[in-house]
């Protein structure tokens, strides 16, 4: 009698739902995002700089080192972000930027060379 091996056919996992975080930090003037900053996030993003109107830090900073994905809309966001401090008399650094969020900034700011891509003032 021989046997004859099963086969198995595995069908992947769906993928998993992309998380979108953002933690603020009032004392400091900060945000922490994580997660796809894209069309579909980049409101919540720009409340919580709205929110972020009523911290007494003189300069404001968004830690980009979570973002795992930034389209257009993310970008427009981050420029936004940038805009409302001004109004508010704040500088906005983004800190920590993956390599694609710091070349997308460089591109979208080329009127600031002198910002490390590290910290990029938007």
């Amino acid at each position: 009698m021989t046997s004859t091996p099963f086969v198995i056919l595995a069908t992947p996992p769906p993928p998993e739902p992309t998380v979108f975080l953002l933690l603020i930090d009032l004392a400091r003037g900060s945000i922490s995002v994580r997660g796809e900053l894209d069309r579909a996030n980049v409101d919540r993003l720009e409340d919580a700089v709205d929110v972020l109107r009523s911290s007494p830090a003189p300069r404001w900073s968004i830690d980009a080192a979570g973002i795992t994905f930034c389209d257009a809309g993310g970008l427009r966001g981050l420029i936004h972000a940038q805009q409302k401090a001004a109004l508010a008399g704040r500088t906005l650094v983004v800190t920590r930027p993956s390599r694609m969020l710091a070349r997308l900034l460089a591109l979208a700011t080329p009127e600031r060379p002198e910002a490390a891509p590290a910290d990029r003032t938007v």
